[in-house]
């Protein structure tokens, strides 16, 4: 029997040294085969315990000793439930807790793995215990800061969206605000535009009252060939003045509430000559008005209301700054011309005297109404320039020529996004 046990036990001994050697050997090339497995396992920060078949701690190196937290030598003999309960029950890696001998706990992870003989009877348990603590302080650590990145991810992504929303109000309200202020705009050129147009209404409302009167004395006689002559040229003169009062208030609702804004093909000419006629009343008592013309002119495709609306701003701001009847008058050059593919008008203004407000134009560039203008002009893919010369400032705006056949083939092929 003592023979068979001291067998038994040099079998443990050189198995767990041939394991232990196995485990390190890549940390001992520079150690000699007789002693780098004492020193490996004494060094070694992994807590190593040799456990019997019957559940004794046979053997354990110093950092065993260290995490069990009793004094070297004393675990021989001990039963490795003493210290792991359950968790070494069976090969194989899994994590738990080890119980000091002050009783305290410590969060270890355990590698169990059984040591056989060549018959195959179990001969030992060989157990590397690591303190896994430092790993747990680290992962909570990670999962704390993973955490708080989500919260201010989610923070964040909040006030994106907070932001995002106010962006999309105050874009809402520049909008409105802008709408706004063209109609603004509009209704302060009609406002400039209401003297010219009682007088544009006026004349012919005069004319209409006359030849009425006219029918109707003619029309109490007994009636003569020469009378009813007479009644039918009254009736076509106060025909044509209506005419001409119902084509002045068109176009002054038109202006007013942009009521058809379907683009057609438009002389720039005649809607000048139109756009001057309407603001004559205002214009000509501060302004001499210089007319050029540089033969017909290509069309444009546009809406008439918009481009009248172009053109009284931009006479109407040239002139603003002139008292009634002033003297010198202000001289306003307004030319039209073709360059190309272009349609050019040029509105030139020269002061007989001191004009702040024609160097501050010059200077500075477009006011906030000019600036509503500029957008109108480039929404029909044009441009504005404003340019100072001697003595005053021009303004000059360029419109795309169009002509029939261009629309038609715009149209079967389908509109741009400009177009």
């Amino acid at each position: 029997v003592a023979h068979s046990a001291m067998i038994l036990a040099w079998r443990r001994r050189i198995a767990v040294g041939a394991l232990v050697y196995a485990i390190v050997r890549y940390r001992i090339l520079e150690l000699t085969p007789t002693n780098a497995t004492d020193r490996v396992v004494a060094t070694m920060s992994e807590a190593l315990f040799l456990v019997a078949p019957d559940g004794l701690v046979e053997w354990a190196n110093p950092a065993a000793h260290a995490l069990c937290g009793v004094a070297p030598g004393q675990l021989r003999g001990q039963p490795w439930a003493r210290w792991f309960g359950g968790l070494a029950a069976g090969p194989g890696r899994r994590d738990g807790e080890l119980t000091t001998a002050a009783g305290g706990t410590v969060a270890v992870s355990a590698s169990v793995a059984e040591v056989h003989d060549r018959l195959a009877q179990l001969v030992g348990l060989v157990v590397v215990v690591t303190d896994i603590r430092a790993r747990q302080r680290d992962a909570a650590a990670l999962q704390a800061a993973h955490d708080l990145l989500e919260h201010r991810v989610a923070a964040r992504t909040h006030e994106l969206a907070e932001v995002n929303q106010r962006l999309r109000d105050e874009s809402a309200g520049r909008e409105a605000f802008a709408a706004q202020l063209a109609r603004s705009e509009r209704l302060a050129s009609l406002g400039l535009l209401a003297n010219g147009i009682c007088h544009e209404i006026g004349n012919p409302l005069a004319a209409v009252l006359a030849n009425l009167e006219a029918v109707r004395v003619l029309g109490g006689r007994a009636g003569s060939r020469a009378d009813l002559a007479e009644i039918v040229v009254a009736a076509g003169d106060a025909a044509s003045a209506a005419q001409r009062i119902r084509a002045s208030l068109g176009d002054l609702r038109h202006f007013a509430l942009e009521a058809d804004q379907t683009p057609s093909m438009v002389d720039l000419d005649d809607v000048l000559d139109d756009a001057l006629r309407l603001l004559q009343h205002e214009v000509w008592v501060r302004a001499t008005v210089e007319r050029q013309r540089a033969g017909r002119l290509p069309l444009v495709l546009a809406a008439p209301s918009r481009v009248i609306q172009i053109l009284v701003n931009l006479v109407s701001v040239l002139v603003a700054d002139v008292e009634p009847g002033a003297r010198p008058p202000r001289r306003l050059r307004v030319q039209t011309s073709s360059e190309g593919d272009r349609v050019v008008i040029e509105l030139t203004a020269i002061a007989g005297g001191a004009a702040p407000a024609l160097t501050a134009l010059a200077g500075t560039g477009p006011s906030l109404g000019l600036t509503i203008t500029r957008e109108m002009i480039e929404a029909l893919t044009g441009h504005l320039a404003i340019a100072p010369v001697d003595g005053g400032v021009r303004i000059r705006v360029e419109l795309p020529a169009r002509t029939l056949a261009a629309v038609a083939a715009a149209a079967s092929t389908g509109p741009t996004p400009q177009q």
